[in-house]
């Protein structure tokens, strides 16, 4: 999970090398019209930067920024913010030249690498392009190649000279990273401050869980999907962990044909036998997870955290499974028992209880690195934000507004 904060940083930063790979190759024509849409001192920035911008993250707008870019005055609250995001970035790079920052080899080899990715990026821009018919890997990669190019071709550009303005973009893009980093590395955390923090969300959390254990799960399910978050420090009574083995019901509709144009007789069929096969098996004693495994159609049960924890149930969150599913994981006594087979609108499960998961509150040691972590980036973020405003307050910048305003 990228909070919205995170993600307006890192766009702010730059947006990514492909996307600006991709517009070098749109601007390469003598015939397309590529103007200075703003400058910071010597630094130019062209109407194709500004336009990767504005098209990779617009459809964005609406949920990051609150703006409703369908109206005159959303769009033009838009175009200005991506104007600030441009400028920020060419900011950057003026201090980059101002502070004489240089790349060693090792940055040299990160840019490199950088450059390689995006270029592979770059032809899978193409895929969408390639005959279906084509399943061959290689074969796939010489479609988008060529087809790449063609374009290279039109664009009187080699594919030697591409890939060095590539890389070039991707030199630039390691400059203002390592003086981020520079920024960032002048704060550090302060005796004490993890344990703060620690004993002030335990007192609370403890509270807010014990009277609604609901808010432990949106807080557990929000930790485990983000590098930034820390596991709730305090975990109510009642939860248990599952696993399910989930066979997909067939369509109900006797008029639906697969792509094989069997019918949706055989289809019922071929589930009925399938469970029966999972009932089988289970009386036969056969590892639980390996049935998930082989007849599992929950997407969930194949990848963690959810692969080795399972599923948290309470009885305070039923409502967010399918009808019947959570209650009968909760009529599960003991750890290991595997219920009857469950129908719900989705299909049948059969559902293991894993672990009824004990009332604790984690210790401050269990937990001390992800928060300084936390807390650490947070201050990181900020110091850079107020830095990078200062900067763009100094900084020498022209910005050409009307040469964007029809943009979108």
């Amino acid at each position: 999970m990228v909070t919205k904060k995170g993600f307006v940083t890192r766009i702010a930063a730059l947006a990514c090398i492909a996307v600006f790979a991709l517009g070098m190759l749109s601007g390469c024509s003598a015939v397309v019209e590529d103007p200075v849409v703003a400058q910071v001192g010597d630094i130019k920035v062209y109407y194709s930067d500004y336009y990767s911008v504005y098209s990779t993250y617009s459809m964005y707008a609406g949920y990051l920024l609150g703006i409703d870019t369908s109206t005159a005055e959303g769009k033009k609250q838009y175009q200005d913010w991506v104007m600030n995001m441009v400028v920020n970035d060419a900011v950057l790079e003026y201090k980059v030249n101002e502070l004489n920052i240089e790349l060693n080899d090792e940055d040299l080899e990160k840019a490199q690498q950088g450059a390689d990715e995006a270029f592979e990026s770059v032809l899978n821009g193409y895929k969408s392009k390639i005959d279906s018919s084509i399943t061959d890997e290689n074969e796939i990669r010489e479609a988008e190649l060529k087809l790449l190019l063609k374009e290279l071709e039109d664009a009187k550009v080699s594919l030697d000279e591409y890939k060095e303005r590539i890389l070039e973009k991707q030199k630039e893009q390691t400059l203002k990273d390592k003086l981020i980093d520079q920024v960032k590395a002048e704060v550090s955390l302060e005796d004490g401050e993890a344990k703060k923090w620690y004993d002030e969300q335990l007192e609370e959390q403890t509270k807010t869980y014990t009277e609604k254990p609901e808010e432990y799960y949106t807080a557990y399910s929000s930790a485990i999907g983000s590098e930034d978050n820390v596991k709730p420090l305090f975990i109510p009574e009642g939860y248990i962990r599952v696993k399910h083995i989930f066979i997909k019901a067939p369509e109900s509709d006797e008029n639906k044909t697969t792509e094989d144009n069997s019918s949706s007789v055989e289809l019922t069929a071929d589930f009925d036998a399938k469970v029966a096969e999972v009932e089988q098996k289970l009386a036969e004693g056969v590892d639980f997870d390996e049935l998930i495994e082989t007849y599992g159609d929950d997407p969930g049960m194949q990848n963690d955290p959810y692969k080795e924890e399972g599923y948290l149930v309470h009885e305070s969150i039923k409502d967010k499974y399918y009808e019947g599913w959570a209650e009968a994981a909760l009529e599960l006594k003991n750890v290991g028992d595997v219920s009857k087979a469950v129908k719900t609108e989705k299909g049948i499960h059969f559902i293991k209880l894993i672990e009824k998961v004990e009332s604790r509150t984690l210790s401050f040691e269990e937990v001390e690195e992800a928060i300084s972590a936390k807390l650490l980036k947070a201050k990181q973020e900020e110091h850079y934000s107020e830095t990078l405003a200062a900067w763009v307050e100094a900084a020498p910048i022209k910005k050409y507004m009307s040469r964007v305003r029809y943009v979108g």
